[in-house]
């Protein structure tokens, strides 16, 4: 009986340790950006806790094939393996950190960072992260065709454009913070230019009424062009209400012109007037 409670505790013990040192190896960060500008580097991290481990490799993969490889005990410490898609900036890559540059569409697909220990542990470690190459907006979606001033009863017609991307952006109107509705909206076909980027554009009719102008008696129209789910681009544009700045708008440059013109014409005719009122008795006495 003493025999077994001393080999249940010597199996009790190796356990243990064993458990303890396969949980050694952890990955305490791995960043893979899910989404990357065809014109930026893209930063690829690794970090990791070794524990009581010792270091034996890490490697990054595309798609299951192996294109970086970090040993610390080797000479060279870095090897690379082509692979379409991946342009590796080694000057940017370390231990923990690899740079794409410059990035292709080709470039998009599924990363793995692995770290593995050395003896006499042998312990694996790997997470994966999707990334994909895309081209992002330039600037914000430009407004056309939406006047200063609108009174109750007139139609608003008005156009969005997005600024060229790949893939195309969705384009979406607000009217006062409220999503517009579909029949309130006209989507034109894509243009398309240098192949593969793409430039959407989307229509907006609808009849102004009193109630819109509630606040503030404007109308506050927003044009949102969106591209997977990063955050949108977007553009404003305020509506004033013609009523409300009747008596304040500027008068036209030729009414003003025209105005003047007349206040001196009068000026001039009663000043001549005036001269023959006070000589006409010099004249009619000779």
């Amino acid at each position: 009986m003493y025999y077994k409670a001393i080999i249940l505790l010597i199996f009790t013990t190796i356990y243990y340790y064993t458990s303890a040192e396969t949980e050694s190896l952890r990955l305490t960060d791995v960043h893979i950006p899910r989404h990357m500008d065809l014109h930026q580097p893209a930063v690829l991290s690794c970090n990791f806790d070794l524990a009581n481990g010792k270091l034996y490799s890490v490697k990054w993969y595309k798609d299951e094939f192996e294109f970086f490889r970090y040993m610390p005990a080797n000479n060279p410490q870095i090897l690379t393996f082509p692979l379409n898609g991946v342009n590796l900036d080694l000057s940017q890559s370390n231990m923990t950190v690899i740079t794409l540059n410059p990035l292709s569409f080709n470039s998009s697909g599924s990363y793995r960072c692995e770290v593995s220990t050395d003896a006499p542990n042998f312990e694996t470690a790997a997470k994966n992260g999707n990334m994909t190459v895309m081209v992002f907006p330039k600037s914000q979606p430009t407004i056309d065709g939406i006047k200063e001033y609108y009174s109750s009863g007139e139609y608003i017609i008005g156009n969005c454009t997005s600024s060229r991307s790949n893939p195309p952006a969705e384009l979406s109107w607000y009217i006062n913070n409220d999503k517009a509705d579909s029949w309130l909206m006209e989507r034109y076909p894509l243009t398309i230019t240098e192949g593969t980027l793409y430039s959407s554009a989307l229509g907006l009719k609808f009849q102004a009424e009193e109630s819109h102008f509630a606040t503030n008696d404007k109308i506050e129209l927003r044009c949102e062009a969106k591209i997977a789910d990063l955050p949108p681009w977007q553009n404003k544009k305020s509506i004033k209400f013609y009523q409300n700045v009747s008596n304040h708008k500027p008068a036209p440059d030729s009414y003003r012109n025209n105005n003047g013109a007349r206040k001196t014409t009068v000026l001039l005719w009663t000043l001549l007037l005036t001269l023959c009122l006070t000589h006409w008795p010099m004249y009619s006495s000779i």
